[in-house]
């Protein structure tokens, strides 16, 4: 934003920014700027889904965790129906 580090932005619900990708949740980094991860968080805005690891989630919360090529998913109705599937979504618990 071309700000010196004493100069404070602020940016309010509706405020237009552009630079990011559209599924962004945006963050400050540890440079202190304005960031985007989407290969690590992204929202799907038009079916209200949230990734981590993915970015396209197939359930209302997915996290792929891609060191044990597990992936985890919550379907939004309860707790009972979490789902732990593998690489080739194959459920294993």
């Amino acid at each position: 934003m071309g700000l010196s580090k004493d100069q404070v932005a602020v940016i309010d619900i509706g405020d237009i920014v552009t630079g990011g990708t559209p599924g962004s949740i945006l963050f400050v980094d540890a440079s202190n700027n304005l960031g985007q991860d989407n290969a690590n968080l992204f929202w799907n805005d038009s079916t209200n889904r949230l990734g981590i690891g993915v970015t396209d989630p197939d359930s209302k919360v997915e996290i792929e965790a891609t060191t044990t090529q597990q992936k985890w998913s919550y379907d939004g109705a309860s707790f009972a129906t979490i789902t732990v599937a593998d690489a080739s979504d194959t459920t294993i618990a």
